[in-house]
């Protein structure tokens, strides 16, 4: 898990800039975790509940930058789309062999 972490970390702070580092840093604190507890409790159907994950991963963190971030919300919820895709998109490539 922290692995993973430090993945999410390493590409999603940086790319939000000086503006935004520390309330993308601070959000992905928080949801990285309680995405894992969940997993944890998920049934198994991977996929589904992989999908659902990220996806409540996505919202919880779009609310939290438009409280914390100086962007616009819209510019927030781009940038958690974005930036969860990329990281999720670079995990599952990592991770497609194990």
């Amino acid at each position: 898990m922290l692995e993973g972490l430090a993945c999410t970390l390493a590409l999603e702070v940086p790319a939000a800039g000086r503006s935004g580092w520390l309330p993308v840093l601070c959000a992905n604190l928080v949801s990285y975790p309680l995405a894992w507890t969940i997993y944890g409790l998920a049934p198994c159907d991977l996929q589904g509940t992989w999908l659902a994950v990220e996806s409540g991963v996505v919202c919880l963190e779009a609310g939290l930058l438009s409280m914390c971030a100086p962007w616009p919300v819209w510019r927030c919820a781009l940038y958690v789309l974005l930036a969860n895709a990329a990281s999720a998109g670079l995990a599952l490539i990592l991770h497609a062999d194990s």
